[in-house]
């Protein structure tokens, strides 16, 4: 495994790092750790909800049939998960 060494961490971080890592029961390592991957994975989160929306904003207009509302598609669309999912 890689290792990462860190220098001029601020104190305030530093000692905010180890009262987490009290807190949780953990070793300043492993709490840094998980740190770590939680700021990765919330930012890889972010990247695929961006792409998500980029990707349905390039989707062309949904044409719904006249009297039809989006409410209605909706509803259809429950329904149908429902009916697939034996539910009442």
């Amino acid at each position: 495994m890689p290792t990462l060494h860190v220098r001029d961490v601020p104190k305030e971080t530093y000692e905010g790092l180890q009262a987490l890592a009290k807190a949780s029961g953990r070793s300043l390592t492993t709490e840094v750790i998980e740190q770590l991957k939680q700021v990765v994975d919330k930012a890889a989160a972010r990247r695929r909800g961006a792409e998500a929306i980029e990707a349905i904003a390039r989707m062309p207009p949904l044409r719904l049939p006249d009297g039809m509302t989006s409410l209605d598609v909706l509803d259809e669309t429950r329904a149908e998960f429902e009916r697939r999912h034996d539910r009442p």
